[in-house]
């Protein structure tokens, strides 16, 4: 069935066992990045034109991921833990939280966001170029009355926040 005229031109098949949590294109010759949840939580790259997949060295308990602009750098997440993948050089570094991450969200190369839905506020980090090894606790930012569940940045100096309390608040990141 096409609906609005479209048709889809390639179909990738199963790719994971199970359910796929982020799709985004990676380079610019048509390589996507794909993330699952579930059994057995992967990461994978594929050439849509090629319908070759490759497996990330990255390890299975990372659910979803984020790319920087440049594309070179892989921000994994999983339910206690982020990872910093180096696409070129393929070397992963791994931080552990003793809470449950709900989301988190980056300025390029600089501030890390970490939400939970255990907590009622907005942990940002200063991370020296991502390597966890340099972290140096920034603040919280608290006006949530329950856990945080989504976070996005906008324009690199805005950041949204959802919480379980029905709201959204909306900070200015270069006044923080």
């Amino acid at each position: 069935m096409s609906y609005f005229g479209l048709k889809y031109k390639y179909c990738l098949g199963q790719i994971f066992d199970g359910c796929i949590s982020k799709i985004e294109e990676f380079d610019d010759n048509e390589k996507l990045l794909i993330s699952s949840f579930g059994c057995n939580q992967k990461m994978k790259t594929v050439r849509f034109n090629q319908l070759k997949f490759d497996q990330l060295d990255i390890p299975q308990d990372y659910i979803y991921f984020i790319l920087n602009k440049k594309k070179d750098i892989i921000l994994a997440i999983g339910k206690k833990q982020i990872g910093i993948y180096l696409v070129d050089s393929k070397l992963f570094y791994q931080k552990y939280f003793n809470k449950n991450l709900s989301f988190s969200a980056f300025v390029e190369n600089s501030y890390i966001f970490l939400s939970s839905t255990e907590a009622n506020f907005i942990e940002i980090q200063y991370w020296d170029n991502f390597f966890p090894g340099n972290i140096i606790n920034v603040k919280h930012l608290v006006g949530h009355t329950d856990g945080v569940i989504r976070l996005c940045i906008v324009d690199d100096d805005y950041l949204l926040s959802a919480s379980r309390d029905a709201t959204i608040k909306y900070w200015k990141i270069s006044t923080l």
